[in-house]
């Protein structure tokens, strides 16, 4: 089944996720080749990698499929 994906409650001003031009209320469903259905599926897509990496993220809003390359910053 397709996977549920993770709903963003709010994006970050200044995050990856908010340059990339992700919103509020977008759900990630993969990142790279990593589908996503909790926060923890994506913390462990990105635990590989590094600041300054891009990733492909899918997601969804209004019903729809998009995608964005993000690029991940430092964490916080």
């Amino acid at each position: 089944s397709p996977s549920d994906g993770l709903h963003l409650g709010s994006v970050l001003p200044g995050s990856g996720a908010e340059r990339a031009g992700l919103r509020d209320g977008d759900v990630i469903v993969r990142v790279a080749d990593t589908s996503i259905d909790s926060f923890s599926d994506l913390r462990s897509a990105l635990a590989r990698r590094q600041p300054g990496d891009t990733v492909r993220v899918v997601y969804l809003r209004d019903g729809q499929d998009h995608a964005a390359s993000v690029t991940l910053g430092t964490r916080p």
